[in-house]
């Protein structure tokens, strides 16, 4: 778990993750909606990611035609940042 990650699961608080030179604001696991766990265990990456990003971070990540592949790393770069594993 990155030091920013730790600090923000103690405060509560979100932290970012930066992937493709983009800042996302990520809520600690402790706060992902219990439909995250199934969605990831499924391979139903991008709904994981949506619950996680919210709407508008989602929509964000859209935006840049992103392929399974990157879906995929980001939820990866969250969970490593998270602490969660992949």
């Amino acid at each position: 778990m990155s030091k920013t990650a730790q600090r923000a699961e103690a405060d509560g608080k979100p932290f970012p993750v930066e992937y493709n030179g983009v800042t996302y604001t990520v809520p600690t696991p402790m706060e992902w909606d219990a439909d995250v766990l199934d969605f990831i265990e499924a391979g139903r990456v991008t709904a994981a990611l949506r619950l996680i990003l919210g709407d508008e971070q989602y929509e964000q990540f859209r935006e840049t035609k992103p392929k399974l592949r990157q879906a995929a790393e980001l939820v990866e770069l969250i969970g490593s940042a998270a602490g969660t594993g992949n």
